[in-house]
């Protein structure tokens, strides 16, 4: 996720971008920023947003469905192409109140931002920075000033999420290799 939107997080939670439109008849193509790009189907409504911060009113959803990772979406009202180009390019928004609750096990990404990050011992890694895809699995971000480390989200690497934070346990050497303090020698 490249692309910086300004909106207000404590209300809304960034699902996507309008990749361009589809069709003559007001649909429009989202890229999905999750792996499951049909979850749009089960909001009953989207806002979209400009990168300065200006919001749409909630569009009700028609109709929805999946074309590989993108979803392709109707929205009450926009019925045109010339409708629909207005929302190219713009993000993707949900209210995050619409959003069923979760276990007290489990987590939304958006709640991990922020977060701290210790490994086992209690040693402080630093702060959730962002979550992204590689396309294999999903990554933490974690910063500590200019350090960055990115940590798989698999089991093997993640011991424990809770509310106050994540406890991680990389294997040897990993945190090393992502600080980018194994400078290589000459030969």
């Amino acid at each position: 996720m490249s692309d910086e939107f300004t909106f207000p997080k404590d209300k809304y939670l960034l699902i996507g971008k309008v990749a361009k439109v589809h069709g003559l008849k007001g649909q429009i193509k989202i890229c999905s920023y999750s792996a499951q790009p049909q979850n749009i189907e089960s909001y009953q409504a989207l806002v979209f947003a400009t990168r300065d911060g200006q919001l749409s009113v909630p569009l009700a959803i028609e109709n929805c469905r999946v074309q590989k990772n993108n979803a392709i979406v109707s929205l009450q009202g926009v019925v045109t192409r010339e409708q629909a180009e207005k929302l190219n390019g713009l993000s993707v928004l949900i209210e995050k109140e619409s959003l069923p609750p979760t276990d007290s096990d489990q987590f939304y990404y958006d709640d991990l931002i922020g977060l701290n990050v210790k490994l086992a011992t209690g040693e402080i890694v630093g702060t959730i920075d962002s979550i992204f895809s590689n396309g294999a699995q999903d990554v933490l971000s974690i910063t500590d000033g200019d350090q960055e480390y990115l940590i798989p989200v698999t089991k093997e690497f993640i011991a424990e999420i809770n509310k106050e934070g994540v406890v991680i346990t990389p294997p040897p050497g990993l945190l090393e290799i992502n600080s980018g303090d194994d400078e290589l020698t000459d030969i």
